[in-house]
């Protein structure tokens, strides 16, 4: 038995993609940036995403660039041709920690 899990903190770098499949299926891609310190040092790892239906939903309506989001979900492995491969997290939860931000006019 394995467990493949992961769990992010961060923000996201750009605005959500968003596209509808042709069998109906709402899609929110994220590009999402994790910073740590190491040795005095800012470090910045970023994570591809993606979340489906309802939390597509719910991240397109509560979420912009610069977004702090809590992730969680398995990764998952594409191998798109002979020398590109991806990986992506597939968001099972998604906990928006810091929305969207109302224009002051």
């Amino acid at each position: 038995m394995g467990v493949n899990n992961l769990t992010i903190i961060g923000n996201l770098g750009s605005d959500p993609e968003t596209r509808e499949m042709a069998s109906g299926t709402k899609v929110a891609k994220l590009r999402v940036a994790v910073n740590e310190w190491r040795n005095n040092e800012k470090k910045t790892t970023w994570f591809d995403a993606v979340a489906f239906n309802g939390r597509a939903e719910y991240i397109l309506k509560t979420c912009q660039k610069g977004s702090k989001v809590y992730l969680e979900g398995p990764w998952s492995y594409e191998q798109m041709d002979l020398n590109t491969s991806k990986w992506e997290m597939i968001i099972n939860k998604v906990i928006v920690l810091e929305g969207r931000k109302e224009n002051a006019d």
